[in-house]
C-alpha cells in the first residue's frame, strides 16, 4: 500500500478530490510467490558430494599405491647399484693390499723406493675409505628398502621395536619380516 499522489488545496471539498479524479494518489499491490521443488536437491547435491568424496578419497589411495610401488623399486635399485659398489670396492682393497706387500717386500729386497711403498699405501688407504663409503651407501639403501616395504619395524602389542637383523639385511620378498 502506498500513496503515490498529491492535490493540494485549501478547500476540504478538495481533500477527496485526489480519489475521485485520475490524480495518482493511494495504490494497493499485492503479489504472491510460489516455488515447488521439483525434486530432493539438498540431499541429492549432498549425495552427489559423498560421492565425489569417495572418489577422491579412491584416487588417493591408487597415488599412494603407485608412490609407494615408485619407491620401492627405485630403491631396490639402488641398493643393487650399492651392492655392486660395494663388491668393487672389496676387490679394490683385495688388490692394493696384496700390491702394498708386494711392494714392501720390494723395498725390502732394495728393489723399490720409500716413495713407491708410501704410494701404495695411499691408494690402499683410498681404496679402504671407498670401501667404507660402499658400506654406508648399502647399509642406508637396506634401511631404506625395509622403511619403503614396511618391514623395519616389528609391531607388538601397542610398541614397535627395530631388529638388528632387520638393519643389515634385504627384506625377503616372500615374507614380512
Amino acid at each position: 500500500m502506498g500513496y503515490g499522489g498529491l492535490q493540494e488545496s485549501g478547500n476540504f471539498r478538495d481533500y477527496l478530490n485526489s480519489i475521485n479524479h485520475n490524480t495518482v494518489g493511494l495504490n494497493y499491490s499485492a503479489s504472491l510467490m510460489f516455488k515447488y521443488p521439483l525434486g530432493n536437491n539438498a540431499a541429492e547435491g549432498l549425495a552427489a558430494q559423498k560421492l565425489a568424496q569417495k572418489r577422491q578419497a579412491q584416487i588417493q589411495s591408487a597415488d599412494l599405491d603407485r608412490k609407494i610401488r615408485s619407491n620401492v623399486l627405485v630403491t631396490l635399485e639402488a641398493l643393487i647399484r650399492y651392492r655392486a659398489a660395494l663388491k668393487k670396492a672389496r676387490e679394490a682393497v683385495a688388490l692394493y693390499r696384496r700390491g702394498y706387500a708386494d711392494e714392501n717386500l720390494r723395498f725390502r729386497m732394495g728393489v723399490s723406493t720409500i716413495i713407491d711403498l708410501i704410494t701404495v699405501q695411499n691408494r690402499l688407504s683410498s681404496a679402504m675409505i671407498t670401501e667404507v663409503d660402499s658400506q654406508l651407501d648399502y647399509a642406508n639403501a637396506v634401511v631404506r628398502l625395509r622403511f619403503e616395504t614396511g618391514t623395519l619395524l616389528i609391531k607388538e602389542k601397542d610398541r614397535y621395536r627395530v631388529e638388528m637383523k632387520r638393519l643389515i639385511r634385504i627384506p625377503d620378498a616372500n615374507s614380512t619380516s
